[in-house]
């Protein structure tokens, strides 16, 4: 019995002492744990993100074990805060892949722990453009519009052409060709759009070249019989015209050639265009001239002239009016003379001379006297007047510059135009408007209206004042009348 009982004593000491040990072992094994194993941020992620750590050892501390692009990821511990890792990442612009790192923390005898970070690479963003081209004719101007769509927070676009204006508007653009294309050949320009780090788009801007035009020859004239004459006309268009506003030109086309017939013109000089057209070219505007059978056609004037006596009520030195062209009788009206005179004075055309009609009663006065044009002079060394009845008066006219001149001199002595009052004897009663030395009638503008006798009658009298009666200013004196002399032109 007394075995018995140290055996069992000895196994109780020792059971003792194995738990003992094995209570002190237990106590004192380290713990570690962290809030987050895995952070993932965003490509421009700015804020700092906590790691709390959690253990029982007296300290715990951390090392940056791995980062696969060195240098962008920032851990701290804050002297304040005892518990925590604070980390950060700078911008990342890689596209392609993501980029990581691992942190380890340590406490005493514990399993370190590793905190992975990953930083995601950087998103495309998206960007459509459409339409990504235009085309602009030769000859087109005006705007034309780009839309665009994205999921950047903008975006641009730029070109370098100086021959049309890019303007941005909110999600859209405007192409503005403000002129046509002459610069023979057919231009192109880009506009490239970029938006965030999408891939660019780029819009192309064409505007067509011009078609070209010729013609051969570049003008033609006819003789006053009239005739057929033929262009030939030279174009890269598919097609052309020609057009004319004249009813005296017949057009005739024949595949590249244009046959022009002139009617016979049986009046003054005349001239007019043909117009031609081929797609996009310049058009060519081609004179046609024809002589005439007068000196010029019926026209507007201006005028002036040195008034020598005023009739009462007027103190005309200049004034407008028109003259017109009577086949019928060679001659030419002059309507308005020195600004509202009633009736017309003529000019006739005779072996191709102008020259003043000294001889056609204009009409009979109530006093039974005739009214004519009647031309005369003063003597500059006696200062005497001369009427001359039926003179011989040129009037020079300036094809060139359009001016019909009545400026003359007779035996060195300046002539003037007067409108006068005859009686039967051919005694010189009075004249009935302003008297006018060198009288000049510029003309202006082409009356288009037909030129026949009866139309001529029917014109208006240009400048006539409202409700105005003609009267003769009477002779005070007699005056001397020299026969028909012939008058000089200047």
């Amino acid at each position: 019995m007394r075995i018995t009982t140290i055996k069992l004593t000895t196994y109780a000491v020792l059971m003792t002492a194995m738990l003992f040990l094995a209570a002190c072992k237990k106590e004192k094994e380290t713990t570690l744990t962290v809030s987050e194993t895995s952070l993932i941020f965003k490509a421009d992620e700015k804020p700092e993100r906590p790691v709390t750590i959690e253990t029982n050892a007296d300290s715990w501390s951390y090392k940056t074990t791995y980062q696969s692009d060195g240098g962008w990821m920032n851990v701290n511990k804050k002297s304040d805060i005892e518990n925590q890792l604070f980390i950060t990442v700078t911008d990342y612009t890689n596209t392609e892949v993501s980029r990581f790192g691992i942190i380890t923390v340590y406490a005493d005898k514990a399993k370190p722990v590793e905190i992975t970070v990953e930083q995601l690479k950087k998103p495309i963003n998206t960007l459509t453009v459409i339409p990504t081209s235009h085309v602009y004719e030769a000859t087109e101007t005006g705007n034309k519009t780009c839309y665009v769509m994205t999921d950047a927070p903008s975006w641009d676009a730029i070109s370098s052409s100086t021959w049309f204006q890019v303007t941005k508007q909110e999600q859209q653009f405007v192409i503005n060709v403000s002129l046509p294309n002459e610069t023979g050949s057919e231009r192109t320009a880009e506009i490239i759009v970029t938006a965030g780090n999408a891939p660019k788009e780029t819009v192309t801007v064409t505007q067509k070249k011009r078609n070209t035009l010729s013609v051969s020859p570049t003008s033609l004239t006819f003789n006053p019989n009239g005739s057929t004459q033929t262009v030939t006309v030279t174009t890269d268009a598919p097609s052309w015209n020609a057009t004319k506003t004249e009813n005296w030109l017949t057009l005739e086309f024949n595949n590249n050639i244009l046959s022009v017939i002139a009617a016979p013109n049986t009046g003054a000089e005349r001239s007019t265009t043909i117009k031609f057209t081929a797609g996009s070219a310049v058009e060519i505007n081609f004179l046609v001239t024809q002589g005439g059978n007068m000196p010029f056609p019926s026209s507007n004037y201006s005028a002036t002239g040195i008034c020598l006596y005023d009739h009462p009520g007027f103190n005309n030195t200049s004034w407008t009016g028109t003259i017109t062209w009577d086949a019928s009788t060679n001659r030419y009206s002059i309507f308005g003379w020195g600004g509202g005179f009633s009736y017309p004075i003529y000019l006739n055309y005779t072996s191709g001379n102008l020259i003043v009609d000294t001889k056609t009663v204009l009409f009979i006065d109530s006093d039974g006297d005739k009214v004519i044009v009647c031309l005369g002079y003063k003597e500059i060394s006696t200062g005497n007047l001369y009427y001359v009845l039926e003179a011989n008066f040129p009037v020079n006219y300036n094809t060139t510059t359009r001016l019909l001149d009545f400026s003359g001199t007779y035996q060195g002595n300046p002539t003037f135009i007067i409108i006068a009052a005859f009686n039967s004897n051919n005694e010189f009663t009075g004249y009935y408007y302003n008297v006018y030395q060198n009288a000049k009638l510029q003309l202006t503008t082409t009356l288009s209206a037909p030129q026949s006798g009866s139309d001529v009658q029917a014109r208006p009298i240009i400048g006539a004042p409202s409700g105005m009666q003609i009267q003769k200013v009477k002779a005070s004196k007699a005056i001397n009348i020299s026969k028909s002399p012939d008058i000089q032109n200047k």
